[in-house]
């Protein structure tokens, strides 16, 4: 892994961390702030979950965070699902969010799937590099070829990807005025952004890594280009990354695995951003197979060409 001092830089964040916490306890403490939420689960959450899908997938997509955490009632609700169902290091997105309410982004036909911002951008990107979505063109055939991915494949424990997130509780965003764990939980490292991120982004950073180089995924895309960001993305795949122009995609490869660092989806609406981000990949992938001894691998030889005759 990319120089990381195991005592060095994280224990630099530790001692400052540590201030901000007896700080923020002192503080819990003096106001004697009431929990919204079961602290013990919250916490156990926070360690535990990781996303949705399947790690034996080829394609791992990893974000920031979930979105959402506009209420402790929703907050509350995804606790005591996860809770119920075992409490899983990763869950079938479809139905870990039909338990939640939120299944609208996998309605069955008749009904019409809603198109998820976020995970339908990083479909086009799946789908590019594998040579099954040709074209970057706003039509009927492809959004619907999307959709069906959402509805059927994106995130399922059998399937072929991996949503995981750096960090564990869902947001509204990264600003501070939108944090509102310090009302709903008298955990600590909970009261302040800041401190919840340096709490949870080396262990989990850790975390990911270890699963990438136990389970070799073909691909991993990281979705936010944030400078903040980046360096965790680095840390994980182990190794720097370099730009390619064409696609506007950061780019390196490791052990067998593609990565990827692209903008993230709600920034950057065009599908052909995406689009070109999935072939990218698919080249990359070909550009090593040799290397990696994988030059017989049906499914890259068939994305290259794929994309080459594109």
């Amino acid at each position: 892994m990319k120089t990381r001092s195991e005592s060095g830089g994280v224990s630099c964040v530790s001692s400052q961390r540590c201030g901000k916490m007896q700080e923020t306890s002192e503080t819990v403490q003096q106001k004697g702030l009431r929990r919204m939420l079961d602290d013990n689960l919250l916490a156990e959450f926070a360690k535990t979950f990781y996303g949705y899908g399947n790690y034996n997938g080829q394609y791992w997509f990893v974000g920031m965070e979930e979105g959402g955490g506009n209420s402790s009632e929703e907050i509350a609700a995804r606790l005591s699902v996860w809770n119920k169902r075992g409490r899983q290091e990763l869950e079938d997105v479809a139905e870990f969010h039909r338990k939640i309410s939120v299944g609208k982004y996998f309605e069955s036909p008749p009904a019409r799937a809603e198109l998820q911002p976020t995970w339908n951008k990083l479909i086009r990107i799946l789908l590019s590099a594998e040579g099954k979505l040709l074209s970057d063109k706003e039509d009927e055939a492809q959004t619907e070829r999307v959709r069906e991915y959402q509805r059927t494949s994106l995130g399922r424990t059998q399937g072929e990807s991996c949503l995981i997130e750096l960090l564990p509780l869902p947001s509204r965003s990264t600003r501070k005025k939108d944090w509102k764990y310090a009302k709903w939980t008298t955990l600590v490292q909970c009261v302040y952004r800041e401190t919840y991120q340096d709490y949870y982004i080396p262990t989990r950073t850790r975390h990911i890594w270890e699963r990438i180089n136990q389970y070799k995924p073909r691909v991993v895309v990281f979705y936010s280009t944030s400078r903040d960001y980046r360096k965790w993305w680095e840390q994980i795949a182990g190794t720097s990354f370099s730009f390619d122009e064409a696609s506007k995609v950061h780019t390196a490869h490791q052990y067998g695995t593609v990565f990827a660092i692209v903008d993230h989806p709600v920034r950057r609406w065009r599908n052909d951003y995406f689009h070109n981000a999935g072939q990218c990949i698919a080249l990359e992938r070909a550009k090593h197979c040799d290397e990696w001894g994988l030059s017989t691998e049906k499914s890259t030889s068939a994305s290259f060409q794929r994309v080459q005759e594109s």
